[in-house]
């Protein structure tokens, strides 16, 4: 690149704060709280705007024990999330089709391993998501993934809320040579 290309793309990005911009897919958190003795939960959600948080304790049921998945759209609004056992909608219910990936009997917490599950954005397509996650023969001291799964999270249904429209899926793996 010559040096005036170089400085021309350089004083556009400084000066030009508008043309730069990042996806926000990350920009909702929510973390768990809970008393075990009570069997209450609730939910930590912090929402990031530009160099600012806000962290809101929500009143909520759903256990997050350590597994945690979640996707915000581009503009940074809560999609969806999952805690290993079930998928939940922005409203912090099940979403349609989003039960049982774990037994919720075995884990009523919510699924005790982390980074079990991840959503990510279905590419050039709008508001629908991939949710991988795997399936565990034995869950003792050790944590064997037996295989991997998917499942695909189409947010146009239920007016924004979304729906499972298709679950645990195999995911093909090609062996590495």
């Amino acid at each position: 690149m010559k040096k005036g290309s170089f400085t021309l793309l350089l004083a556009a990005i400084i000066f030009c704060p508008g043309v730069c911009f990042a996806q926000k897919e990350d920009n909702v958190w929510i973390t768990g709280a809970a008393n075990f003795v009570q069997d209450t939960f609730k939910l930590n959600h912090i929402q990031f705007t530009d160099d600012t948080f806000q962290a809101t304790l929500i009143n909520k049921s759903v256990p997050i024990f350590v597994t945690l998945g979640i996707i915000s759209d581009t503009t940074g609004v809560l999609q969806c999330y999952s805690n290993g056992v079930h998928i939940y909608n922005a409203d912090h219910k099940i979403m349609q089709n989003g039960n049982d990936f774990q037994s919720e009997t075995k884990f009523p917490f919510g699924y005790p391993f982390p980074q079990a599950v991840i959503i990510l954005p279905m590419p050039d397509s709008q508001g629908v998501y991939f949710m991988i996650d795997g399936v565990h023969p034995d869950i003792g001291t050790d944590v064997i993934t037996e295989r991997l799964r998917y499942s695909i999270i189409d947010m146009q249904f239920n007016n924004g809320l979304g729906k499972v429209t298709q679950k645990k899926s195999p995911l093909k793996i090609q062996p590495i040579p």
